[in-house]
């Protein structure tokens, strides 16, 4: 029996999110093994996680125009499987740094590939309630997360070689490259249908959904890359629980996603989001102001949930308003939104190196709330052109 084409993408999600967790997952390892002179410096390990982000990037922007142009979703679709298998291989043989380097490249090249494929194919199936399937389709992802998370730190724990983990996790993307290759797979927006992105940028009501999309992935991606560090450092528990409580956000992260694929149904995307929003800023609240410890790293955590909702659904709203917007709209969103996942961070350490770990975390607050103001626009917008 032939997998369906949804079922295949959301496969593709959980590809995604074992490639691109491989290099921090085994950051500390790789310190280790790759090192010349001695462990690998600071700059060296962030470099990896660089690189990934930029290989990532240039599958987006590379193959957006040539999704359009050739409009055949499917190679793509298996062109970014093959390049995430031979990655993850790559990384397993790699001898230097210099090769590891180029493998993380290629990881995130396939990963971005993957990327901008998936949803707009979820979305040309998904013909009602578009906003539900983003939801359902981003939950894989976290699933994804959480699985190579706690698979590579059960083999760490047993003392399996990390080579032999890297390479094993192919599996998951040589099976969806098979299974496209057997599968039905629709083609996108035609060339004379598709709504150019030149003139999507002249629409107010696009131009905010950008800004919501930055600010999703800023609330989610934030809290994500600072939550182990504020854990051990801001709250003084074991480095393991860090590694937990990481596994528990994302965990988190998939159920907010499912349960949010049935919510938004009935209470509506716009309200959904400014929800999600008001109980983000509540948790990250409770996880810099509260006393007692477990308490905060309870909150610290529920962000997860709080936050899942936040992209997929802008992403919703986006794509049940601007249908015909092509490989090269779902591109801009997903580098946009990716955008605002470097610079949250950044700017987290920026503030955690000034003054303390506590008030870092707190800055990932301001994401959501501005957003709320974006929610508050493009209600008005809505309403207006309702009437």
């Amino acid at each position: 029996m032939r997998p369906s084409a949804i079922v295949l993408c959301n496969l593709s999600m959980m590809c995604m999110a074992t490639a691109t967790n491989i290099p921090p997952v085994y950051l500390t390892t790789f310190g280790q093994v790759f090192g010349t002179t001695g462990p690998l410096t600071p700059e060296q390990l962030g470099r990896l996680g660089a690189f990934v982000f930029a290989g990532y990037m240039l599958g987006l922007i590379a193959c957006s125009p040539l999704a359009n142009r050739y409009n055949n979703p499917r190679a793509f679709l298996m062109a970014g499987h093959a390049l995430a298998a031979l990655s993850l291989v790559l990384i397993a043989l790699s001898t230097s740094y210099v090769m590891l380097l180029i493998s993380v490249l290629l990881v995130g090249v396939g990963a971005g590939i993957i990327e901008l494929l998936a949803s707009p194919v979820v979305s040309i199936l998904s013909v009602e309630h578009k906003t539900s399937a983003m939801n359902k389709l981003h939950a894989y992802y976290a699933i994804g997360a959480v699985a190579t998370i706690s698979i590579c730190s059960f083999f760490m724990w047993v003392d399996v070689n990390w080579r032999w983990v890297c390479a094993s996790l192919a599996a998951l993307p040589v099976f969806c490259f098979i299974g496209f290759a057997v599968t039905t797979v629709p083609k996108l927006v035609a060339t004379k249908d598709r709504t150019r992105v030149r003139d999507l940028l002249r629409k107010p009501f696009f131009l905010l959904t950008l800004v919501a999309i930055i600010l999703s992935g800023a609330s989610e991606l934030g809290a994500v890359t600072w939550l182990a560090a504020y854990a051990e450092k801001g709250l003084d528990y074991p480095n393991w629980i860090g590694g937990f409580a990481l596994a528990t956000f994302y965990l988190g992260m998939s159920f907010g996603r499912f349960a949010a694929s049935v919510a938004v149904v009935k209470i509506g995307p716009l309200r959904m989001l400014a929800m999600a929003c008001i109980v983000t800023i509540a948790c990250i609240s409770g996880a810099v102001l509260c006393p007692v410890r477990i308490a905060a790293l309870a909150s610290a955590i529920a962000i997860g949930v709080a936050a899942s909702c936040m992209w997929p659904t802008t992403l919703g709203i986006i794509v049940s308003k601007f249908s015909a917007g092509g490989a090269s709209m779902f591109g801009i969103i997903a580098a946009l939104g990716n955008s605002g996942g470097v610079i949250m961070p950044w700017l987290m350490g920026i503030v955690t190196q000034k003054s303390n770990i506590a008030l870092g975390f707190a800055v990932d607050m301001a994401a959501p709330l501005l957003l709320l103001a974006i929610i508050f626009v493009l209600s008005r917008i809505s309403r207006k052109a309702g009437s």
